[in-house]
Parts: structure tokens; C-alpha cells; sequence
């Protein structure tokens, strides 16, 4: 391998590797959301497994927009009281943390800030793998919350 090959390798390895722990695409207005990919990756992993044991409710006072051109899941909160220590829960494999979501906010998770098993974050190319199903675990129950898409 001659020394410019050699050169490019190594560059672009590091480039990969110093991406993987950027911020999230977007700064969130919840300074608690305002981590790292890799720190949404470490937390994810102290979540799993999903918990089957848990009560499943479901819950139409909170609403889920999922909007795939911008890649993120807008959530809405209109119970009338904050929901604190919250598990955002995709599809049963993906889940982000969300220390609160307020009454009547609107609160972004990026698909990267959902993260799986084995670390990685929600698909950005949703050809095969799409929301099917947003719950919520807090106050030890899950709360399944109606979903809504917008595929521009």
C-alpha cells in the first residue's frame, strides 16, 4: 500500500470515528436533550430489555407525529400535569429517555436521540422499518399513544 493510500485510510477512518459522537442533528430546546449520539447510545442501553411485565394502557390525552423528511417524532403532552421520567419507546426495539415532557409541549425526539439494543439509532432511510408504534413507560406502566405520519 503506497503512502497516499495508506494516508486516505487513515483519514477517513478518523472521520468515521469523530462522528460518532456528534450532537444530535438538531439542538433541542430541552437542555436534558441536548446530548451527545453517544450519550443517547449509553443511556439507551441501561433501558433494555423492554420491560413485557409492565401494565400496557392506552393513553389518548398524549399524541405522536412522526415526520419522516426531517426524521424525528414530535410528542404532545395534554394530560393536564407533567409526565416525568419518561421512556420513549418505538417499536418496541428503539427508546430514548426524557427526563419531562410538560403539559401542552411539544417536545422533538431526532431519530438518532432513539436508539436500539446494540446502539444504533432509528433508520433516517425508512423504507423498511417505519413507526408502527409509540408508548410511553412512566409511573411504571406503558401509555401506547396514537400515531400520526407525514410523508411529504
Amino acid at each position: 500500500m503506497n503512502r497516499i493510500t495508506l494516508a486516505l485510510s487513515v483519514l477517513c477512518v478518523a472521520v468515521i470515528a469523530g462522528c460518532t459522537d456528534q450532537p444530535a442533528i438538531f439542538q433541542s430546546s430541552d437542555p436534558a436533550l441536548q446530548k451527545s449520539v453517544s450519550q443517547f447510545r449509553d443511556d439507551a442501553a441501561t433501558r433494555f430489555p423492554y420491560k413485557t411485565e409492565a401494565t400496557h394502557v392506552a393513553e389518548d390525552k398524549v399524541r405522536a407525529k412522526v415526520e419522516y423528511g426531517i426524521k424525528r417524532l414530535d410528542i404532545t403532552n395534554f394530560t393536564g400535569q407533567n409526565l416525568l421520567d419518561v421512556e420513549v419507546w418505538v417499536n418496541r426495539q428503539y427508546v430514548c429517555h426524557v427526563p419531562t415532557l410538560s403539559d401542552r409541549e411539544l417536545k422533538h425526539i431526532e431519530f438518532p436521540m432513539l436508539c436500539n439494543i446494540l446502539g444504533a439509532g432509528f433508520p433516517k432511510q425508512n423504507c423498511d422499518v417505519r413507526v408502527e408504534k409509540v408508548e410511553l413507560l412512566y409511573a411504571g406502566e406503558f401509555h401506547e399513544i396514537k400515531v400520526n405520519s407525514y410523508d411529504w
